[in-house]
């Protein structure tokens, strides 16, 4: 998993991709609990429909290949 990686938040190079990453998340969790106090007549039943939340899905997406390349797996980490 990515966030099992220690003190990230402290390794500048780790923190510069994982901040988007950790804001898009944060954004889609938003959206959604939006969504869900809104009410399932506020919202449509077709994915496509529900703009805000596929726009927060390919930006979460899009975040998270970046930072599966970049601090993917233990082989491309040093340790530190």
């Amino acid at each position: 998993m990515l966030f099992e990686i220690e003190n990230w938040e402290q390794i500048p190079p780790f923190k510069f991709y994982f901040d988007p990453f950790m804001k898009a998340y944060d954004d889609l969790v938003a959206e959604l609990r939006r969504m869900w106090k809104a009410g399932p007549l506020h919202n449509s039943y077709y994915v496509e429909r529900n703009t805000e939340m596929s726009n927060k899905i390919m930006e979460l997406v899009r975040q998270y290949n970046i930072v599966k390349v970049l601090a993917g797996d233990e082989l491309k980490r040093d340790q530190f």
